[in-house]
């Protein structure tokens, strides 16, 4: 075996663990990337008349304006959902 002292010991276990820690971290992020993405992408209605709750993909024309979507069931038009 070959000497190693205790400060590079450390500097080489610190370095690892860092490493490691941005692995992670960088991992993390491209998942929550890719699953926010999929769910920014959808548009939230609500129709009044029959209760329900729909979504729908959206379009670049949907972000340019806001134009009203028939409802699956009932076929009334409505806007979507602003938070």
């Amino acid at each position: 075996m070959f000497p190693v002292d205790i400060e590079s010991f450390f500097a080489v276990t610190i370095a690892f663990a860092v490493a490691i820690y941005l692995l992670f971290e960088f991992y993390s992020l491209r998942r929550d990337r890719m699953i926010q993405g999929s769910i920014r992408i959808n548009t939230t209605y609500y129709c009044p008349e029959c209760k329900l709750v729909y979504t729908r993909r959206r379009t670049r024309k949907m972000w340019e304006r806001d134009d009203p979507i028939p409802c699956p069931n009932c076929g009334r038009k409505h806007t979507r959902l602003k938070f």
